[in-house]
């Protein structure tokens, strides 16, 4: 009888909190900005696509990485583009050119909600 009452009290604990988790899901996603959704967004013609795009890109006179993080919104449009990593102010300012050239994504999705999601990249010059 005791286990059997554990049980009851740890399953209904469980079931509350997804409950209360979901709650949060819907009623917030399309505001708070998430590094990771259960559908990441997608560049238009996937990753293949997107190197191919990122590599024909570029004009830079240093050789090195530029990390540059972004936010693809619920819309699927890039914005609030910053640099992590910086290499030189000339690279520097072409990734940034070259991140805000890429257009418009397929945005992220959480419980079937379009959700802003922050993306980090690496641009090699």
């Amino acid at each position: 009888m005791k286990t059997l009452f554990i049980s009851i009290f740890l399953f209904s604990g469980f079931t509350c909190f997804a409950q209360v988790e979901n709650s949060i899901v819907k009623n917030d996603t399309t505001k708070k900005i998430v590094y990771f959704a259960e559908e990441m967004p997608i560049f238009p013609g996937g990753e293949e696509a997107f190197n191919k795009f990122i590599g024909a890109t570029y004009v830079c006179d240093s050789k090195g990485t530029v990390n540059v993080e972004f936010v693809i919104d619920s819309n699927g449009n890039l914005n609030q583009a910053k640099i992590l990593k910086k290499l030189t102010p000339k690279c520097d300012a072409e990734a940034l050119r070259i991140v805000y050239s890429i257009g418009k994504w397929t945005p992220g999705y959480a419980s079937g909600i379009a959700v802003p999601v922050t993306m980090r990249i690496p641009i090699k010059f």
